[in-house]
């Protein structure tokens, strides 16, 4: 079951949290942890790819027409958030393996989203995941992410690969050309 509180005696009211990973209802979260600091507006999606996400970064006082039939709208910037994870080689995906802990929670004092998690691969190894992310108020311009992947029961070689996608769409419209004019889009695959 999903839950939802508002209100956290700890925290006051500042903590929204989230302590089950459905993926049928990302879209939702997304939407829900969103971050901003009034320049930067950026949805909420995992570090790690899953189908039907919908990654966008906007900047607020940009906008911008494909072409001259399309509406003027506000672009989705590059999307800097995605990460490659592989654990053992292996891609990082909670629709694998088994979940054993999970929180997200928005802390809306700090503007921080945190993300931990306790998860077993399908070999049967164990290991701990904190994801932590900031859009800052402080310097408009500045968002930050941090990972920490600890092994719990075997060693284990993890990989992480970062990168900046500035194909991203609106609706499928792409509004940064790249060097080529190219206008392809990169997906998620399960």
């Amino acid at each position: 079951m999903i839950e939802y509180k508002a209100q956290d005696t700890q925290h006051d009211g500042w903590i929204i949290s989230e302590t089950a990973f459905y993926a049928k209802h990302l879209a939702k979260f997304e939407t829900i942890f969103s971050q901003g600091n009034g320049y930067l507006g950026l949805r909420a999606t995992t570090e790690e790819c899953y189908a039907g996400e919908r990654r966008n970064l906007f900047i607020a006082g940009t906008f911008n027409r494909f072409a001259n039939q399309e509406v003027t709208e506000l672009p989705n910037a590059a999307d800097m958030l995605q990460l490659d994870i592989r654990i053992n080689g292996i891609p990082f995906h909670l629709e694998k393996g088994m979940i054993h802990s999970y929180r997200r929670e928005l802390d809306l004092r700090q503007g921080e989203l945190r993300r931990d998690i306790v998860w077993e691969d399908e070999q049967g190894a164990r290991f701990k995941l904190r994801f932590r992310r900031f859009v800052s108020l402080q310097n408009l311009h500045l968002l930050g992410i941090r990972v920490e992947i600890t092994p719990l029961t075997h060693p284990a070689d993890i990989a992480i690969r970062s990168g900046i996608n500035g194909q991203m769409t609106n609706s499928g419209v792409q509004h940064f050309l790249g060097e080529t004019g190219g206008y392809s889009t990169r997906s998620c695959s399960s």
